[in-house]
């Protein structure tokens, strides 16, 4: 399973799309993936995709929640750059596009990292 780790403020937040999260994040933004990439660098689109994300590894972490993160991010000097290479991986992981050539896949026993500036690391 892929899956991208986003630190921030010294918190770790491990991130997978699955399709149940992409048909939601679609319904709540109501646009199709296709759609939703062209608007990748929107505030709410971040926030939603992150919302979605999270919800594998972070059952209930609500929007209001996400907001939080994201402005936390943004405060320990996060920029769109660094968080649009994530987001780029999330979308890859609902076979919109492939995986960066940085993203490693987390097999049975055994996984590999790779950190981006600003605390982004896909695993």
């Amino acid at each position: 399973m892929y899956y991208t780790t986003w630190r921030v403020d010294g918190e770790e937040y491990k991130l997978r799309l699955n399709t149940m999260a992409a048909v939601q994040i679609e319904k709540q933004l109501e646009m199709g993936m296709s759609e939703i990439v062209t608007h990748i660098t929107d505030t709410t689109v971040i926030v939603t995709l992150l919302w979605g994300a999270m919800q594998h590894f972070h059952h209930g972490t609500n929007m209001k929640d996400v907001c939080g993160i994201y402005d936390r991010y943004l405060d320990g000097g996060g920029d769109i750059e660094q968080m649009t290479d994530v987001l780029v991986d999330l979308l890859a992981q609902v076979g919109f596009g492939s995986k960066s050539k940085n993203a490693v896949g987390q097999k049975a026993g055994g996984q590999a990292a790779e950190t981006f500036p600003g605390g982004l690391t896909t695993i």
